[in-house]
């Protein structure tokens, strides 16, 4: 989301703005989801510490062959080899590559976040016009 702040919020090593990217990312992509979530189906809650995986982009055939065309170019998804890869608690987060946030995640497989299916996250591009429209900012 894009929150409007009644006041700056000073920045540091732990809080800083988040860095929108100009291009997509592609095919084969290494990128790093990070979040609190779970880290396995079966855990009781959200972790205590912020985790991250490396993750590769899947092609849109990859992606539609499990999720069919529920599934728009408004989205990106992530292979989840291992099973490694987000789960319930990480909505939210951010896809991030080279210091830049190329996604937000949205969802994992309905088979649960260790199945090894796809994870989804709105891709950031997709919304560069709007975010640009109602807060002014563009990429650097």
């Amino acid at each position: 989301s894009v929150i409007r702040l009644p006041s700056p919020v000073p920045f540091n090593t732990n809080i800083n703005k988040v860095a929108l990217p100009r291009n997509d990312v592609y095919v084969g992509d290494t990128v790093i989801p990070t979040g609190w979530g779970k880290n396995a189906d079966s855990a009781g809650g959200i972790t205590d510490k912020l985790r991250q995986v490396n993750s590769k982009i899947i092609s849109v055939s990859d992606r539609k062959n499990v999720y069919g065309t529920i599934i728009d170019q408004r989205i990106v998804c992530t292979s989840t080899t291992g099973g490694k890869g987000t789960c319930n608690g990480d909505s939210g987060g951010p896809l991030n590559k080279d210091g830049k946030t190329y996604g937000i995640t949205s969802f994992v497989a309905s088979a649960g976040c260790e199945s090894g299916l796809p994870d989804g996250f709105t891709r950031i591009v997709e919304f560069l016009d709007w975010i640009a429209e109602k807060t002014g900012v563009v990429p650097q």
